[in-house]
């Protein structure tokens, strides 16, 4: 092998082991029996499962988010209710995140979904999980997001290896509980780090700068977009 072969082949190598800083695509699945929804199509968005990993304003501003790019779709989003304590606590055992890929409870959820779609077109359960993510320096990449880490020291480390991003999940059902696609994306990184002690702690506030409010944008953003292209509001 000549030099110039080699110094071809280290590029090529350095260029495979480094793509971990490219965030992978969500592992997003979707029906086969996807159809054309017009514009004006009504989405009841059922209350969203935090999987108790986020305080009552970072609630808020998911969901603020979430119905402000559901319109953008040309769709037309309404948030639901669950007033029934029994139903409630129902619904939040059948939307957790450790009952994600269950048959049984999906074939529940279907059932659920059916029963209080009503007159709306879609309905929509979101949720919000821990996921593992990749760590290059000073990002985390995850569920299609790359995501600024911040240190309590206001710089940044050199570190690689794993730590756990925030995603937003949303479940896509037709009215009569059919289920349609299911979507990821990263929407926050929930710790910040100290490179001192190469220790992280869970921030007081998710959203309290204005780069987190914009991956925040990114990540709803990633979710959303399938949505909108697979069903076609038009």
């Amino acid at each position: 092998m000549t030099i110039k072969q080699i110094q071809v082949l280290a590029v090529a190598t350095l260029l495979f082991f480094s793509s971990g800083t490219i965030a992978k695509k969500p592992d997003n699945s979707y029906s086969d029996k996807l159809s054309p929804f017009p514009l004006g199509s009504s989405i009841l968005v059922l209350p969203i499962n935090t999987n108790q990993l986020l305080q009552g304003m970072e609630k808020k501003d998911i969901e603020v988010e979430m119905f402000k790019q559901l319109k953008a779709t040309g769709a037309v989003p309404k948030k639901g209710n669950i007033t029934n304590s029994e139903d409630r606590f129902d619904y939040f055992l059948l939307t957790s995140v450790r009952a994600f890929g269950d048959p049984k409870v999906d074939l529940a959820k279907q059932k659920f979904v059916s029963g209080v779609a009503g007159s709306f077109d879609l309905v929509i359960i979101p949720s919000v999980y821990e996921t593992q993510g990749f760590m290059d320096g000073e990002f985390i990449s995850f569920d299609g997001a790359r995501i600024r880490v911040s240190s309590v020291e206001g710089r940044t480390g050199n570190w690689r290896g794993s730590q756990r991003g925030l995603s937003l999940r949303y479940e896509v059902y037709s009215n009569d509980g059919a289920w349609l696609m299911t979507l990821q994306g990263g929407i926050a990184m929930p710790r910040i780090a100290t490179f001192a002690t190469k220790e992280f702690n869970r921030k007081e506030y998710l959203f309290k700068k204005s780069y987190d409010r914009k991956y925040l944008a990114k990540g709803v953003k990633i979710v959303t977009k399938p949505l909108k292209k697979k069903l076609k509001f038009k």
